[in-house]
């Protein structure tokens, strides 16, 4: 229904119906493909963008959410769900802080993006291109909003389409991006990544530990939503995000021996392993795998099945133990 309701909007913002229903498969499965090269920047239309950022967050959410507004009128789920409101918290600050870099920094200069790794390495003419062509986008507040908008929801949710070549935004922004996507979409979403339940307990499981060394005889539960998370539980979600990272920082090692290029090596496999598309420099907006060699396509291969199957599911069926009656 969220499909449809999607497709007849992009219909009647300009698209062909065969391009809108496209779209819409890409933004509610969160995958990300488009049928221009230019995904949704080809298009250039405010409309058009900010209905894929409704649809994109909707996606991210919890589908149990929907389901239960939609069809049992459960509107109070709204305001009790404490890992919805953490979603739109981290969205709606990542958005307002790269909104205000652009505003007080523009994009970056003609020395740093000639600087920034490429397969093909740009041209004056074409990097003198891509400034007026970027520069434009972002010289209004609209357009800031908008484009800072588009990108801190689509990199959040692991859809990975883009309006705009984030790779030359302020560094800030750039790595704020990299680690939205790990944050992902809620539990029970289209999204990959870490999840932001995860990320949640993760936390406050850390400060919980704070406050036992500073109070060793203190009693203090990890809560979300005033329900207490049974220990058991609180060590299965912090050994999968451990887990989750170092799995990272071992791929992230494996590709710098097929890329030459640290932000390139280590930005493919957050790409890959959170499912988002996009990343940094070599495989920025712009840019492409296809350079990559196969052997650096086949870890990337299996970094996109351990973070789209969660990591155990992968593992358990990789381990010969498993194997044994």
């Amino acid at each position: 229904m969220l499909t449809l309701i999607e497709t007849a909007l992009l219909k009647i913002g300009g698209m062909t119906f065969f391009d809108a229903i496209c779209h819409s498969f890409g933004t509610m499965a969160t995958g990300g493909f488009s049928t221009k090269n230019a995904s949704i920047g080809a298009y250039n239309s405010a409309f058009i963008e900010w209905v894929i950022i409704i649809f994109m967050f909707f996606a991210g959410m919890n589908f149990v959410i929907h389901y239960r507004i939609l069809f049992g009128r459960k509107f109070t789920l709204l305001r009790s769900n404490k890992e919805l409101h953490f979603y739109l918290a981290v969205i709606l600050i990542a958005v307002l802080l790269s909104t205000f870099v652009l505003q007080s920094s523009g994009i970056n200069s003609r020395e740093q993006i000639s600087r920034s790794y490429r397969s093909r390495p740009l041209t004056e003419e074409a990097i003198t291109e891509k400034i007026n062509i970027e520069g434009t986008k972002i010289d209004s507040f609209g357009g800031r909003l908008r484009h800072a908008a588009f990108q801190v929801v689509s990199i959040t949710t692991t859809t990975g389409y883009c309006t705009a070549d984030f790779d030359i935004w302020p560094n800030f922004i750039r790595y704020m991006l990299v680690v939205l996507m790990f944050f992902g979409g809620c539990a029970g979403s289209t999204g990959g990544g870490i999840k932001m339940v995860r990320v949640m307990v993760t936390i406050k499981s850390a400060f919980r530990e704070i406050r036992t060394i500073i109070q060793p005889r203190i009693i203090a539960p990890v809560k979300i939503a005033k329900k207490t998370i049974e220990d058991r539980q609180v060590a299965s979600i912090v050994g999968f995000v451990v887990l989750f990272l170092a799995l990272f920082t071992v791929c992230s090692l494996i590709m710098s021996f097929f890329i030459g290029d640290f932000t390139t090596s280590f930005t493919t496999v957050a790409a890959t392993m959170c499912n988002i598309g996009p990343g940094l420099s070599g495989i920025g907006a712009t840019e492409n795998y296809a350079w990559i060699p196969i052997g650096g396509k086949w870890v990337l291969v299996f970094c996109m099945l351990l973070g789209r199957l969660e990591i155990y599911t992968v593992l358990i069926a990789l381990s010969p133990i498993s194997w044994k009656k």
